[in-house]
Parts: structure tokens; C-alpha cells; sequence
């Protein structure tokens, strides 16, 4: 799964680091996700105890198969396509950039609701056909998505150190900080977008409940990340008030 659209590089700015970075990863993971995602998950998938269970109720209709090709076209008109286009006005039509970057968080606001709106639609399709949820499930789904987080974390913050990325000083902390930040945090649309494919596997049952922990988890991952760029911020600033007192 691709690192999020946007969590990252809020915190990554909020915290002062190395945005362009942030920014880099973001788009270039993204991408190369759109590519790989749909030839990966048809072996996870089949994988999955779920779609053993689901296999004789549905492949007996004639379907239950993931196909990879229009996951990759729906991808690509989800992630993609949006992503060239925006690109393509901020560049091309003069004016676009500025008028934009005066609107920045206008658009931010806007962007986060219409995020918002994509899970909303899979969660009211499933509560339409009235499935009971139990809430110990949905809260253990979410709690190890929050636990998934934290170990993405200590994984790249290991690998970040082991490896020495970003050198030395000032600048190097910029750069794992920008690195840990986006790579631990996974997208919440592009997970919407591929649990909605899985419909013919699973049911759209079980895919409409498995958007609500996603949900929960990607919200827990938010506030994991708030409390931890906070104390970061506090840690720099009694580092530097220290620094001026020596």
C-alpha cells in the first residue's frame, strides 16, 4: 500500500522537515503502487483464508477472480489521472500556481472532505443491506493497524540509522524525520479503492466492513503521528533553549 496523500507532508512541514523529500515519496510511491498493487494482490488474495471460505458460494456463479487489469484502470483513473491533471494546470496555465498557493488551505480543507466522502459511500452501501458489526472486532482491527504503524516506524527508523541516510547534523535529521514520517503512514483512498474490487472475492459485505477498520486505523495512525511530531517539536525546542543557555 502507498504511503498517504497528504498526513505525511503536513507533519513533515509542521516539524520542519524536509518537505521536497516528503513530497518526492509520496508521489513516486504512489505511482509505483498503481503498478504493483494489482498484480501483487491476486496472490494475497488467494492466499487469504477469507476468499477459501468464499470460494465455493462464489466461484461457483462464475466469478470470484481478481483480475489485475481493471484494478490498474481504476487506479489510474482514481490516483493518477487527478494527479497529471493538477500537475498540468499548476504548470502550464499562468497564474494557476500562485492563485493555488494563495488557496492552499482552502484546498486542503476540500481535499480532506472529499477524502472523506470515499469511504463514507462503501460504509452506507454496507449499512444498507444491515450487517451487524461487532465493535470488539472493528476495535482490534484498528488497534493492530495503529500496532502496524508503530512498527513500519521502528522498521525505518532502524533501516534510516543502520544505513546513515541523510548524514550527520541538522539536515540528515530533517531527512529521516521526513523519511519515517511518510513511509510509515499508508493511504486511506487507495485501500478504499482496493477493498472496493474485492467485492466479487469476499462479498460486498465483508468488503464494506473491512472499510471501517481501515478507517479507524488510518485515524489512530493520524494521531500516533500528532502526539509523536509534538514531542519532537518540544524535544527541538528545549534543545534549543539549552543550546542558548551553554
Amino acid at each position: 500500500m502507498p504511503t498517504a496523500l497528504s498526513s505525511g507532508i503536513t507533519f513533515t512541514q509542521q516539524l520542519g522537515g524536509n518537505v521536497s523529500l516528503a513530497l518526492l515519496l509520496t508521489v513516486v510511491s504512489n505511482i509505483l503502487g498503481i503498478f504493483t498493487m494489482p498484480f501483487m494482490l491476486p496472490h494475497i488474495v488467494a492466499a487469504s483464508p477469507l476468499s477459501a471460505a468464499a470460494d465455493a458460494g462464489v466461484t461457483s456463479a462464475g466469478a470470484g477472480v481478481l483480475e489485475p487489469v481493471p484494478l490498474l484502470l481504476q487506479l489510474c483513473q482514481t490516483i493518477l489521472l487527478p494527479t497529471m491533471i493538477g500537475a498540468a494546470i499548476r504548470g502550464l496555465i499562468p497564474g494557476a500556481a500562485a492563485a493555488i498557493d494563495k488557496r492552499k488551505k482552502l484546498l486542503s480543507y476540500l481535499s480532506a472532505a472529499l477524502l472523506a466522502l470515499v469511504p463514507w459511500m462503501q460504509i452506507s452501501k454496507t449499512a444498507s443491506q444491515h450487517v451487524s458489526i461487532k465493535g470488539s472486532g472493528i476495535l482490534a482491527a484498528a488497534v493492530a493497524g495503529v500496532v502496524m504503524h508503530a512498527v513500519f516506524l521502528v522498521i525505518n527508523y532502524t533501516a534510516a540509522r543502520l544505513l546513515c541516510l541523510g548524514g550527520v547534523g541538522p539536515g540528515g535529521r530533517d531527512i529521516r524525520r521526513a523519511l519515517l514520517l511518510v513511509s510509515s503512514v499508508k493511504t486511506l483512498p487507495v485501500a478504499v479503492t482496493v477493498c472496493s474490487k474485492l467485492g466479487p472475492v469476499l462479498g460486498e459485505a465483508v468488503v464494506g466492513v473491512a472499510v471501517v477498520p481501515c478507517v479507524l486505523a488510518h485515524l489512530g495512525q493520524i494521531i500516533f503521528d500528532s502526539i509523536l511530531v509534538s514531542k519532537w517539536i518540544a524535544a527541538d525546542k528545549s534543545e534549543q533553549q539549552q543550546g542558548k543557555a551553554a
